[in-house]
């Protein structure tokens, strides 16, 4: 007797990405480069505010369909960081913060960078890399920016006290294609409060852009995980 099989597939719902571009499907290899300089001593105060320390990274991804993979490109990216101490017992701390990244050549959609709403998800001592992405969202401020070209950074002044933190905070960011006019950079600004829990640091917070401050309009109340260092 011969036997049938029955086989349903499910429809891919394409107006679910309204705001991000329909992911191409594919196979991705990669070639990469990368290289770290980290100058920080070690000390307990790390997990929630370091007192010290700064650091720079590097990395270039290399995918070329002609040794493996569908798609062509070159991914580079940088970030570095500093923490410095404003009095002497180091309570008092200011972050900064930088990163850019930049993509060519013929990438599959789900490759271009940018901001989104979607909040990021940070572990202590796991660094955000490839196989751990991170979202780039300004705290205070919700859409959606693509592009093949990003700059996105942070400045806080932090004072801790044992596991809780309290911080004013600004973020800024923007995300562009080379071939279409940019559009102005994301500012925002605000305060919270953080906890540390173990590898995790929660927050919460009101922010929103700069120009809502100026126009006395309500911040934004949120609640995340947050980065302490990059790496």
């Amino acid at each position: 007797s011969a036997k049938q099989e029955l086989v349903f597939s499910v429809p891919f719902d394409e107006d679910s990405f309204v705001d991000l571009p329909m992911p191409e499907s594919g196979n991705d290899g990669f070639l990469t480069l990368g290289y770290s300089w980290l100058n920080r001593r070690p000390h307990k105060a790390n997990i929630i505010a370091p007192r010290d320390g700064f650091g720079v990274s590097g990395l270039i991804d290399y995918a070329n369909k002609n040794l493996f993979g569908d798609f062509s490109f070159t991914r580079l990216e940088s970030d570095l960081f500093a923490n410095i101490s404003i009095n002497k017992s180091g309570s008092l701390v200011a972050y900064f913060r930088f990163k850019s990244m930049m993509i060519s050549g013929d990438p599959p959609a789900q490759e271009y960078v940018g901001l989104t709403d979607d909040e990021p998800i940070y572990i202590q001592g796991i660094a955000p890399s490839r196989f751990v992405p991170e979202n780039h969202n300004p705290r205070g401020w919700s859409g959606y920016r693509l592009g093949d070209k990003l700059l996105f950074g942070t400045a806080e002044l932090r004072n801790a006290a044992g596991p809780i933190s309290l911080n004013l905070i600004s973020d800024f960011g923007n995300a562009w294609f080379s071939n279409k006019e940019k559009k102005k950079m994301v500012v925002t600004a605000g305060y919270e409060i953080r906890l540390g829990i173990g590898p995790l640091i929660i927050a919460g917070g009101e922010a929103q852009e700069i120009a809502g401050w100026k126009n006395k309009q309500n911040p934004e109340k949120y609640y995340r995980l947050v980065l302490i260092n990059p790496f």
